[in-house]
């Protein structure tokens, strides 16, 4: 494991020691992943006609609120860990954040920008899917850096001994994966857009296929989320169930008829029908009959 990508050393600047100052493998694999999820937001955008300019001011809602849900969920998960040591729960450059809180928070963070400009939260949630999946793919790995997210111990093959746990034991490398399922559902939501009826139906693709593959992982975790409540069902595959019957429940709803317009109002107004962003489907036109008889 390596936590620490590199380290600038103490040096004193007008009299006072500044350092040494440590880079975190975690922190710059979050950010690794939020610029190869951004790229492709900007690409996935284009499809609802949102601007690179919408993507990336919803992005800073997305950031912000992920965080701050998924390091809360985390320290509810882990709130013995703080008891004793509340500022520790600001040391979020040295890991410790909840997947399923980052969903819920991201989400919310996204409905609050949809509902602000006046978008469809639907189409948005659609575009921000897939980049959400690759993102977390590529953060697993700064999981597997900082050393936590590990796995149970297991001396069959690909289990790695970590380190800051201090027991020597071989584990399974749980958040690898993870990663190595979320490209696989990455790549199934891909193939899964074919199916596609309305707005709000890659992101039921994506809760039923994350919670699916959070609850097979959580089968090889250790640690706080690894820790049985109900029988041998752990936190995370209970959180996860609900996730699952909310995608269903999106996937399921049938989608919005668009209303042909009447003689009356056609009379009225000859104008075309206003477009909206981030709408998948168009209203019908109908030609108008400017002959005489």
């Amino acid at each position: 494991m390596h936590p620490i990508f590199f380290s600038f050393p103490q040096i004193e600047i007008l009299g006072r020691t500044v350092g040494p100052l440590h880079i975190h493998a975690y922190g710059v694999m979050l950010a690794v992943a939020f610029l190869f999820g951004l790229a492709l937001l900007i690409r996935e955008g284009r499809r609802y006609k949102f601007s690179s300019d919408d993507m990336l001011d919803m992005t800073i809602y997305i950031i912000i609120s992920s965080i701050i849900g998924a390091r809360i969920m985390y320290i509810l998960l882990s709130i013995g860990d703080y008891s004793t040591d509340p500022l520790g729960a600001l040391k979020i450059y040295e890991g410790g954040l909840s997947q399923h809180g980052g969903v819920i928070g991201g989400f919310a963070g996204l409905a609050l920008f949809g509902w602000r400009k006046k978008y469809s939260i639907a189409a948005l949630c659609d575009a921000a899917a897939p980049p959400l999946v690759l993102g977390s793919a590529v953060a697993r790995w700064g999981c597997f850096l900082n050393g936590c997210c590990y796995g149970a111990p297991w001396n069959g093959p690909f289990a790695i001994v970590f380190p800051s746990l201090g027991d020597g034991l071989p584990r399974h490398p749980a958040m690898l994966y993870d990663s190595f399922l979320h490209f696989a559902l990455l790549g199934a939501m891909f193939a899964l857009r074919r199916f596609k009826r309305k707005d709000g139906d890659m992101v039921a693709f994506y809760l039923v296929g994350f919670a699916i593959l959070r609850f097979i992982t959580e089968i090889f975790r250790s640690g706080n989320t690894g820790v049985a409540v109900v029988g041998t069902i752990t936190i995370a595959q209970l959180v996860s169930i609900p996730l699952i019957a909310a995608g269903i429940f999106i996937y399921t709803r049938p989608a919005k008829p668009v209303a042909a317009p009447s003689a009356k109002n056609n009379k009225k107004n000859s104008s075309p029908p206003k477009k909206t962003k981030g709408s998948s489907a168009s209203a019908p036109q109908k030609k108008k009959n400017k002959g005489k008889r």
